[in-house]
């Protein structure tokens, strides 16, 4: 397993347990959480990143970081393309953009993670071309879909001013594919995927991590 694998990993039993005890005890963790909830998703991107070899790979990973950017940028400032939402500044680092919104520094990392890991489950089942994008963007607006109710409920990272169906509006079922189809075009730059590439499992992983920091905040102390 790569060493960037096992950092996550650990990363992510860090995260859970102190959550649990903080819960448990009525501790406030103070910097510690959102230090750790930062270590974690860049230990994570790494691990995805680590399994991409082409040439290329750096100039991709910066396209995809700042299509992320943008896409959220436009987001949080318009609406489009995936609904009305506002972050809420628990999310940290984060920045006020002008119009008073808060917009978390790591989110473009996690487009680059959640799309990127979408990408090496599809190569597991998909030989390289259309079909790997198409699924790579589906498997990453699966796991958005999965998370939404977690992360906009008891984590409270954002919150929707659109209608909600299942933790968000079904327009950002349609945003998130589009945008997870241009960056899983853009990751193609970066083949070839090493096979098997750890970082698949960074997905399914961080969807577990989201349900059970979920569950832990949604019991009283």
């Amino acid at each position: 397993m790569r060493g960037t694998m096992r950092l996550y990993l650990g990363c992510v039993v860090f995260s859970l347990l102190g959550s649990l005890l903080s819960q448990r005890f009525a501790l406030d963790p103070g910097p510690i959480a959102p230090i750790a909830a930062a270590a974690t998703l860049l230990a994570g991107t790494l691990a995805v990143a680590s399994g991409f070899t082409g040439r290329g790979r750096l100039f991709t990973f910066g396209s995809v970081l700042l299509l992320g950017f943008a896409a959220e940028w436009l987001g949080v400032a318009t609406g489009w393309p995936f609904g009305e939402y506002r972050y809420t500044g628990v999310w940290a680092p984060s920045v006020t953009l002008p119009g008073g919104h808060a917009f978390p520094l790591l989110l473009p990392a996690a487009w680059l993670m959640l799309v990127g890991s979408g990408y090496q489950i599809a190569a597991r089942f998909t030989r390289p071309g259309p079909t790997r994008v198409g699924l790579a963007a589906a498997v990453a607006t699966l796991a958005d879909f999965v998370m939404e109710p977690m992360l906009a409920g008891p984590l409270d990272y954002w919150r929707w001013e659109s209608p909600a169906f299942f933790g968000a509006p079904l327009q950002n079922v349609a945003g998130w594919f589009g945008v997870s189809l241009v960056a899983a075009a853009l990751l193609r730059r970066a083949e070839p995927v090493e096979a098997p590439a750890v970082g698949a499992w960074v997905l399914p992983v961080h969807l577990g991590l989201v349900w059970l920091l979920g569950g832990i905040l949604s019991f009283p102390s």
